[in-house]
């Protein structure tokens, strides 16, 4: 089975939108994981209220996922799920399958691919998604 398959995340309301040029404003975590995005036009807040990992590398040092993407530009080249993915199955064996609970297929591998970084999440949650215009 290949490994780091990549889908696009479908989210509602963005893939009409002109979201080129994504940057990444500021990551937070208290209770929950908070990711702020903007472009020129549209400010994206996208709240993870639950997570196993998430990781933030420079977008130069993953040059094997860039041959994998999909090119058809829906949503910006930004917003990925990740299916049958080695960082999930990395964490899956590092945890001695805990963090799979036993349902590694209720685990997402969500991506999301600015400018300069890649946020990746893995969750058992959707995120909730708040998108202004500006």
């Amino acid at each position: 089975m290949e490994v780091n398959n990549f889908e696009i995340w479908k989210i509602s309301d963005l893939n009409n939108f002109d979201i080129d040029n994504i940057y990444l404003d500021s990551v937070t975590y208290n209770s929950n994981l908070q990711i702020s995005l903007s472009s020129s036009n549209y400010n994206i807040y996208i709240t993870f209220n639950r997570f196993v990992s998430y990781r933030i590398n420079d977008e130069s040092y993953l040059l094997q996922y860039w041959h994998k993407l999909d090119a058809s530009k829906l949503n910006g080249y930004t917003f990925y799920k990740i299916k049958n993915s080695t960082y999930f199955n990395d964490l899956a064996f590092l945890s001695n399958k805990f963090c799979t609970d036993g349902e590694p297929e209720m685990i997402n591998h969500f991506a999301i691919f600015t400018v300069n970084e890649c946020i990746e999440i893995i969750t058992d949650m959707e995120p909730f998604i708040e998108i202004i215009e500006l």
